[in-house]
Formats: structure tokens, C-alpha cells, sequence
């Protein structure tokens, strides 16, 4: 089995990990949600012996950058609608939205099953290049990536491993989940650390194993089709 059909390669496509649109209005709102929260913790915590011109100025610019996100600053609902906007990218973890459409799970566990056979076969892929920082990017995991694929487990119990990749790949579809899941931006408490997938200079996997699967997976026009490599970058370990 190949790549998922309606995916054909071509084309020149950047090595490098490119902005993507919706990611930078994710890095925005976190931003502008930052400065909210500092603002509110100092009028609450440092206001009542400031200058009142000093709380009049920070009050404004609060009203700002509530204005700034869409939200009415004298609305009694405004903080909880900030909110709700925020729990909505954790909830984007748990509910993707794929930019473009991923397999079903009966295409991973074929995927699956053939990289396990291929790798007990022939060994790794053979690479031509080493991996190099700046240079390796998701879709030279997708041609060389290895690491021993029959020991990757799924991390719920129940669920096959086809299932638990289809819902990495979900995620790693979507470019905003897979910030808000992989990225360190401290969306939530359980994600408070950069998680970067991680390959040593022969293209083995050093992190990201279940992400790497996926990848290989969904193979190199896939991932190339998809863009995934604009939001998804690749770090090297070096020797």
C-alpha cells in the first residue's frame, strides 16, 4: 500500500518550517491573552495604592486588547467569552480539525503491519544524505524515519496502535491542535513544555515515535500534499 489515494507528489516545496496562517492568529491570541492576564492580576493584586492615572491607562489598554480579540469590554460576558475561547483550542486536541482529509483507521493497521514486515525483511530504509539541522524536515522522515516499529505501543490501553496513530495524524493535520498539543505554548497545564519531534543525524528517532509512525505511515506525498511540514518541524540530535 502506498500513499492514501488522491496525493501525488511534485513540485518544489521548502525545507524549512513555513508560518502557517492560522497558527499566527493562534500566536496572537495567546499573546493578547498574556497581556489580558497580566493586566488582571496587577489591578487585582497591585491597583489599590497605584496612581489612579497609571490603573486609568492600564484599564485602557485592557479595553484594547479585549477589543483586539472581538470581545466588548463593557459586556458583563466579555472575560467569560475570553474563556470559552481559550478551552476551545485544549478542546481542539480532542477534536482536530484536520486541514485535509486523513485515512481511516483500516489504512493505518495495513501501513502499520506492512513497515513492521519491510523493516524485519530489509532492515531501515537506506538514506543517501544524514540528517542536518535546519535541512531534515517531516518529509525526510517520511522516506527514512526508523525506529523498531513493532515495539511502538498505543498509550491507551484499549485501542490497537492503528487507532491511536489515526488520531495522531488527526492532530498532526490540523495545524492549530497540533500547536496546542505538541508546541509549549501553555494552552493548559499538560502541555506546558515544546515536545519536538526529534531524530538523531541517521534518521532514527530519538522523540516523537507515534508521530514518526504516522508520518511514515501516510508516507512522503502525503505529507508533501498536505503541508504538514509548514507547521510540524523536525529537530537533529547531534553526534
Amino acid at each position: 500500500m502506498g500513499s492514501p489515494e488522491g496525493f501525488s507528489g511534485g513540485g518544489d516545496y521548502a525545507a524549512e518550517v513555513r508560518r502557517d496562517p492560522e497558527v499566527d492568529g493562534l500566536l496572537e491570541f495567546l499573546g493578547v491573552y498574556g497581556k489580558i492576564q497580566e493586566i488582571m492580576s496587577w489591578l487585582v493584586e497591585a491597583s489599590a495604592n497605584a496612581d489612579f492615572t497609571v490603573k486609568a491607562v492600564r484599564r485602557g489598554h485592557l479595553q484594547k486588547l479585549m477589543q483586539q480579540l472581538g470581545l466588548d469590554p463593557e459586556s458583563p460576558d466579555s472575560f467569560t467569552q475570553l474563556e470559552d475561547m481559550k478551552t476551545g483550542l485544549t478542546d481542539r486536541t480532542l477534536h482536530p480539525k484536520p486541514r485535509i482529509e486523513v485515512p481511516e483507521v483500516g489504512f493505518f493497521k495495513s501501513r502499520i503491519k506492512e513497515l513492521i514486515t519491510e523493516q524485519q525483511r530489509y532492515g531501515n530504509p537506506t538514506a543517501f544524505d544524514y540528517a542536518v539541522e535546519g535541512r531534515a524536515d517531516l518529509a525526510g522522515v517520511a522516506r527514512y524515519g526508523h525506529t523498531d516499529w513493532a515495539n511502538v505501543q498505543s498509550r491507551a490501553g484499549e485501542k490497537h496502535i492503528s487507532e491511536w496513530i489515526h488520531g495522531v495524524a488527526r492532530i498532526m493535520a490540523d495545524p492549530v491542535a497540533y500547536h496546542a498539543e505538541f508546541a509549549g505554548l501553555g494552552i493548559d497545564s499538560g502541555h506546558r513544555a515544546a515536545d519536538h519531534l526529534e531524530i538523531a543525524e541517521d534518521w532514527s528517532i530519538q522523540n516523537g515515535r507515534h508521530r514518526s509512525l504516522a508520518t511514515r505511515s501516510l508516507g512522503e506525498e502525503y505529507v508533501l500534499e498536505a503541508g504538514m511540514a509548514q507547521w510540524i518541524p523536525v529537530s537533529v540530535e547531534q553526534a
